[in-house]
């Protein structure tokens, strides 16, 4: 099945955030689902960073490698 990943849920599942939900989870970690991300999605969150508003885990474990 494809699912669509929202900004939030992509943020929570890659931050290994409590807020995803435990079934979100397991959506996204089957490997015979499709998950799709919207470029739109990545473009929010970029502007968020950029405005200061969002700060991620991940995002450090990339600069600092």
């Amino acid at each position: 099945m494809k699912y669509l990943l929202d900004a939030n849920a992509m943020i929570w599942y890659f931050e290994d955030s409590k807020n995803l939900p435990q079934r979100v989870a397991k959506i996204i970690d089957d490997p015979l689902n499709t998950i799709l991300i919207s470029s739109l999605s990545l473009w929010e969150i970029v502007i968020k960073i950029m405005l200061g508003k969002l700060n991620l885990k991940i995002v450090y474990n990339i600069i600092e490698t």
